[in-house]
């Protein structure tokens, strides 16, 4: 079965007539030229987001590679830290109120 990432991959590749790309499944591959060959592939999810970017020698050592993190999980922390922060502001000035009340309570007797 055809993968539909790699149709799309291989539609991009024809439309910009890219030379030196290759498309293997969900990865596409370019070869490129600076100061030495080096290889770039550029790996993408079932979802279609890129999922890492891998840079490679010609030996196929590995350069530098970037991997994708998981977005929902980081959403959940922030959520949960900014909940935590409110429910801490809250509880905060619950805190601060009645230390105050009964603060003007003692100065009342004493009066």
């Amino acid at each position: 079965m055809v993968n539909p990432i790699n149709n799309y991959l291989t539609e991009v590749i024809n439309a910009l007539e890219c030379e030196n790309v290759s498309v293997h499944e969900n990865k596409i591959t370019f070869m490129r030229f600076g100061e030495k060959a080096y290889i770039m592939e550029f790996t993408y999810n079932s979802r279609g987001s890129l999922d890492n970017v891998i840079v490679k020698n010609n030996d196929n050592n590995l350069i530098y590679k970037i991997t994708s993190s998981n977005l929902k999980f980081v959403v959940y922390i922030i959520i949960g830290v900014s909940l935590g922060a409110v429910l801490g502001l809250i509880g905060f000035s619950f805190y601060r109120k009645r230390k105050l009340t009964s603060l003007l309570k003692s100065n009342l007797k004493n009066v």
